[in-house]
């Protein structure tokens, strides 16, 4: 083995793969970024490879999406007292569940959509 072939793919066979990354021998892991699209793509699939040929069957995971959302803005009183500038805090609910939650990022917008 010289290399190993991480792919997304639609089922656990690879079909539609999609190339991630590749990573050397001797490497067992690979951190995806965040926001890598899935592309409707339902499994991880990892190919060996040598300098003859890639493995024809990969060893596959199951996708685990996971999508936390903000329930709701509950506060924000402006304290400047300018035109057209805000300023004060901001005040929401948490999710029920924050495992996977790094952080929050606070937007302005023109709508609520």
């Amino acid at each position: 083995v010289d290399k190993y072939y991480i792919y997304t793919a639609t089922d656990a066979a690879g079909t539609a793969k999609a190339a991630v990354a590749s990573e050397l021998a001797g490497v067992s892991s690979h951190s995806m970024s965040a926001d890598t699209p899935s592309a409707g793509h339902t499994h991880i699939v990892v190919y060996a490879s040598s300098t003859l040929f890639e493995q024809s069957t990969p060893t596959a995971v199951a996708l685990s999406d996971t999508i936390v959302t903000v329930p709701s803005v509950t506060a924000m009183t402006d304290l400047d007292l300018d035109a057209a500038e805000v300023a004060g805090s901001v005040v929401w609910g948490l999710p029920t569940d924050e495992t996977l939650v790094s952080g929050y990022s606070v937007y302005m917008a023109t709508d609520v959509a």
